[in-house]
């Protein structure tokens, strides 16, 4: 039995009715970069391809949205390399965050701007006990977030003139919290 190149039987396959569709996404994923330019590739994900409608991931519905106006353009460029072509193109955030892991590890721009802010502090996790059983109520979620906020409270530096909880950035970048840096 002789052995084939990789690339000569992924292209025996995708020449098959069934793998068509798979083609035409590959294709869609090489061209993404050079389609959409390079400010917008972090915010943005091809997904997948159903019923010749492009289905994207994006950060935010920010970026969905402004996508959605452009989405004729992008559709245009996309078509001139891609076979065969494709009828529409659709933006999700939920898909962005269906993907898991792998988005949640890549940072976008706003959120990189708001983590490098010095008010900003991080909210401790769920606690394992309270993860496992969801609240009944509205009094009971209240509750489990207002125990949540006073650990994540109790862990701040106290601001030195008005002794009140302080994200440790702030007092480092003015010497007091915000509302007494802002009298």
């Amino acid at each position: 039995m002789a052995l084939d190149a990789l690339g000569h039987l992924f292209h025996k396959f995708e020449s098959q009715p069934q793998w068509r569709s798979q083609r035409q996404f590959r294709q869609v994923l090489d061209a993404w970069p050079q389609v959409v330019g390079a400010s917008v590739l972090p915010q943005t994900q091809p997904v997948r391809i159903a019923q010749e409608v492009l289905f994207v991931a994006v950060a935010s519905p920010t970026w969905g949205q402004t996508l959605t106006f452009e989405r004729l353009r992008i559709l245009e460029k996309l078509n001139a390399t891609v076979s065969p072509p494709l009828k529409d193109i659709r933006f999700s955030t939920g898909d962005w965050f269906r993907r898991g892991q792998a988005n949640r590890d890549r940072t976008t721009p706003d959120e990189a701007a708001l983590r490098s802010h010095p008010s900003f502090s991080t909210f401790p996790a769920q606690p394992e006990s309270s993860a496992s059983t969801p609240p009944q109520t509205a009094v009971e979620a209240f509750q489990q977030w207002a125990q949540r906020h006073q650990q994540a409270t109790r862990q701040q530096v106290l601001c030195p003139r008005c002794t009140c909880p302080a994200p440790a950035g702030e007092l480092k970048r003015w010497g007091v919290c915000s509302l007494c840096a802002a009298k």
